[in-house]
């Protein structure tokens, strides 16, 4: 251990000796690490990270097809129902979709976005209620008849201000009184990776949310995601097969909205599959770039620690001649370059840290609601 703290103590003062070379070193490993660091947590938390649900590897979203499977679509509410009720390899099946409102609460009048969601959204995915409690099954039954919500957690800090006795109070949507019955639980975002709903309605209050809308009761309207739970035992293509067969009844059985269609399960969080194929290919894309950089600064930081090493001969003889062994010398420049992958490392992360939180602040010119949340990894 002494031994150890001597040759942290020399590498040290061998570096400071140097002050040209050791910012370059640690500059050039930040810059190749902080980078490598920033687009790998962009990857993990767009592709890699798995919903904060229970048990996320055993969701499967359910597309519809066109021509052959070469054409994806979402699905409409009445075959979401049938789906449903007819299926034997789900322990649940949920339906949401995106939906603007106007809230106002306590004279302030703001535009959210929302999830309008199937009464067993919740109970399906796992998830436990921070406040209050979630949705009956029974609230989702009649259209119109339950005007309650759930905020989201960032939604209750930032425009309840955390009030911890919320549920039960009021808040109006478009119009329409609601109330709110719970927060949802910290960290829980719903069930798309980029997007954070600020507050969670019944589906079956779709007409006071879209005013106008009739696609509840329309089988050609499809405007809803469809996320199911697999039953233990089933995997995705036993599911999918199963699905196919309902399919080809609904064609049957509704020839105008469903003949020729098809059914694809699928990973869930990223919107439609068109979305998913893009968002790899551009990750692909950025990981293979910022690997570039890495290797780049690898070589650089090589070619500096030779030209080095070329001024370092006298120094390294000396050291020989007084009765140093090869082997103390290699432990000495070893710690060296561990104390500049160190302070490189850290610079790294600090940058980063850095780039995390400048992506995250950026708000895309969409009407829709897109977040980032993140971590670094």
């Amino acid at each position: 251990m002494e031994n150890l703290l001597r040759d942290i103590r020399y590498g040290f003062r061998s570096l400071l000796k140097r002050p040209g070379f050791t910012v370059i070193a640690i500059v050039t490993l930040g810059l190749g690490i902080g980078a490598n660091t920033a687009i790998f947590s962009l990857v993990n938390t767009v592709l890699l990270r798995p919903l904060p649900v229970s048990h996320p590897e055993q969701l499967v979203e359910v597309y519809g097809t066109f021509h052959n499977g070469a054409d994806y679509t979402i699905q409409s509410y009445l075959n979401y129902k049938d789906y449903r009720d007819r299926n034997d390899v789900f322990s649940g099946l949920i339906a949401y979709r995106f939906a603007p409102m106007s809230m106002s609460h306590e004279s302030r009048n703001e535009r959210v976005w929302g999830y309008l969601v199937s009464g067993n959204y919740f109970d399906v995915l796992g998830v436990q209620p921070f406040l209050g409690r979630y949705f009956a099954p029974e609230e989702d039954k009649t259209p119109g008849a339950n005007p309650v919500a759930v905020i989201s957690y960032g939604c209750w800090q930032k425009r309840f201000a955390s009030d911890p006795v919320i549920a039960g109070k009021s808040v109006s949507l478009n119009g329409h009184v609601f109330t709110v019955i719970g927060v949802a639980a910290k960290g829980f975002f719903g069930t798309e990776v980029a997007y954070a709903p600020e507050l969670f309605v019944p589906m079956m209050m779709a007409h006071e949310v879209e005013p106008g809308s009739n696609w509840l009761d329309s089988r050609d309207s499809d405007n809803i995601f469809v996320v199911g739970r697999l039953k233990p035992g089933v995997n995705s293509a036993q599911a999918e097969s199963e699905l196919k067969a309902i399919t080809l009844q609904l064609g049957k059985e509704y020839p105008d909205e469903n003949e020729g269609r098809g059914v694809r399960l699928l990973t869930p969080g990223l919107f439609i599959p068109d979305i998913r194929n893009s968002v790899v290919s551009f990750s692909g894309v950025l990981m293979g770039v910022v690997g570039l950089v890495l290797l780049l600064a690898c070589v650089n930081l090589a070619n500096l620690l030779l030209a080095r090493a070329t001024d370092r001969r006298k120094e390294l003889a000396i050291r020989l001649s007084l009765g140093a062994g090869r082997s103390r010398i290699v432990r000495q420049l070893v710690t060296e370059s561990l104390l500049l992958s160190l302070a490189g490392g850290l610079v790294g992360l600090l940058l980063a840290a850095w780039i995390n939180d400048l992506v995250a602040s950026i708000k895309l010119p969409t009407d829709i609601a897109l977040v980032f949340d993140l971590h670094l990894d």
